[in-house]
């Protein structure tokens, strides 16, 4: 179904990856917490992550650097690589 969706409706497929990237960090700022002690906040980073994919498609990569950069605007004080 999910391949499916790339070949008949892409813009369901670019929700499909939207979920598939929210539950990925969800899963990531778990197990950090758990094992490390590493508190994560998880709503920026999904919103974040989910606006990246959404941008992507909608702007190209372009877009997706747009969603990049909002994404970090949302976590001050955490040293960026660029």
């Amino acid at each position: 179904m999910i391949i499916a969706s790339l070949f008949i409706v892409k813009a369901v497929f670019v929700g499909v990856m939207a979920v598939a990237v929210v539950v990925g960090l969800w899963e990531l700022t778990s197990r950090l917490e758990a094992r490390k002690g590493i508190k994560a906040p998880l709503v920026p980073l999904a919103v974040g992550g989910a606006a990246m994919v959404v941008a992507g498609y909608v702007r190209g990569p372009r877009g997706r650097l747009g969603g990049d950069g909002a994404h970090r605007a949302g976590r001050p004080g955490v040293a960026h690589d660029g």
